[in-house]
């Protein structure tokens, strides 16, 4: 078998919910496929502490692993609305995981708003040949960098619990009707991976790898395969919902007035924290804890004459109704409200021939759990 190049663009990513922290579930529908604006980012890197045992020699003989911590993934992608409205767009279970809440109105809209606990999903990237997985996932960032080019465009980011991968190689003997596959190099996969067999998938489900020992794979169903079958990680064949929205159909208002801006940015900062001090049998991190959000928001605007009064506010911790809205027709709508935004004393450039102005501030929250929303409609 080649030890083959991989290429960056045989990339498929899948967010699927999970029912308990930390079991993943595999992908089963088109609404769970993401296609990605950029390559996905998904890692997880164990810590190491040195030995304290004294030899007589400069060198460091011994260091120990320590139980592994969160890992880390990046989604970047466009905003796509499913183009029906009451049906979930592109994404839905990341937008879920990073506000905390999901509702639909049917044939009307879907709204994610804020709730005190978040959801947690299994990420599936494929990138080359490789299926690699992240279990106990949560979205903690959503940044939107909104301005009158391209598409409208969100990285999510997060972490999670216990990475996993199935890579590619082949299988050494024969297997008729058995749970144990052996492979040339069983450090190609792990634990809850999926693969496929020769062109044999599983009528599309995949097969689940429930351990590796050694070279040895058991599997979750009976396996017959040939001698050097090759044997490599598989995600089903899904196609994404919906379309890009464009940028030119952006409208912004403040309290309810049509502004016109250069730029705007909403970086939805809504972190947990992961509890990796816990000692757990897994040797992973087994929970995470919501921690309080920070929601941050900037724009550029050409200063004119009535925007001195962004000096007072301010100065005066005025509170602004912000709202974002990609407007692609009914089915093709996105729009995120943040309705109590304090900015700063804005900060003034001049860019020949004209005068930016710079606003960044915050979005609070009134009652509670009420300073974003993101709403399909």
């Amino acid at each position: 078998m080649a030890n083959t190049v991989q290429r960056a663009i045989e990339q498929v990513c899948f967010a699927v919910k999970e029912t308990t922290a930390g079991t993943a579930v595999y992908p089963s529908a088109d609404a769970e496929k993401i296609v990605t604006a950029g390559p996905v980012t998904i890692g997880q890197e164990p810590n190491f502490s040195d030995s304290e045992e004294m030899e007589d020699t400069l060198d460091l003989l011994e260091r120990f692993q320590d139980q592994t911590g969160p890992g880390q993934f990046i989604v970047p992608m466009y905003v796509r609305p499913s183009g029906s409205a009451g049906t979930a767009p592109m994404g839905d279970v990341l937008f879920e995981s990073l506000m905390g809440n999901k509702t639909t109105a049917a044939s009307t809209s879907v709204t994610y708003d804020q709730a005190k606990t978040k959801p947690s999903f299994t990420l599936w990237a494929k990138r080359g040949e490789t299926v690699y997985f992240g279990a106990g996932a949560c979205a903690e960032s959503g940044r939107f960098g909104l301005t009158n080019k391209g598409a409208s465009k969100v990285e999510i980011s997060g972490g999670f619990m216990q990475m996993g991968w199935a890579g590619k190689s082949t299988v050494n003997g024969a297997v008729s009707a058995s749970t144990t596959v052996t492979v040339t190099n069983g450090k190609l996969f792990t634990a809850g991976g999926y693969v496929q067999i020769g062109s044999d998938t599983n009528s599309g489900s995949g097969y689940k790898i429930n351990s590796v020992s050694g070279n040895n794979l058991t599997m979750a169903d009976s396996i017959t395969c040939d001698d050097a079958a090759e044997i490599k990680g598989y995600l089903p064949s899904h196609t994404a919902v919906g379309t890009p929205l464009e940028n030119k159909n952006l409208s912004i208002t403040f309290d309810a007035a049509a502004k016109n801006i250069k730029s705007l940015d909403v970086n939805i900062g809504s972190p947990v924290a992961w509890q990796d001090e816990e000692i757990t049998t897994s040797g992973y991190v087994a929970a995470y804890v919501e921690d309080r959000r920070n929601i941050e928001v900037s724009a550029v605007i050409l200063q004119r004459s009535d925007d001195i009064e962004y000096f007072y506010n301010g100065l005066n911790n005025t509170k602004t109704a912000v709202v974002a809205t990609v407007n692609g027709g009914a089915g093709d709508i996105c729009t995120i409200n943040l309705p109590y935004t304090e900015f700063g004393v804005p900060s003034v450039q001049t860019q020949m021939p004209v005068i930016n102005m710079n606003l960044s501030g915050k979005a609070l929250g009134s009652s509670g759990e009420d300073s974003c929303s993101i709403v399909f409609t």
